[in-house]
C-alpha cells in the first residue's frame, strides 16, 4: 500500500466509526499478508 492509499483508507474507516488501533490492526494485516509487487529489474 501507497502512503496516499493508507490515508484513504483510514478516513474511509473512521467514517464508519473505527478507533485508531482497530484500523492499525487492519493495516498490519494488509501489510503482512498481502502478496508484495513484483520488482522489475
Amino acid at each position: 500500500m501507497t502512503g496516499k492509499d493508507v490515508v484513504n483508507l483510514t478516513r474511509k474507516l473512521k467514517e464508519k466509526g473505527m478507533n485508531s488501533d482497530e484500523i492499525l490492526e487492519i493495516i498490519k494485516y494488509i501489510e503482512t499478508h498481502a502478496p508484495k509487487e513484483q520488482e522489475t529489474i
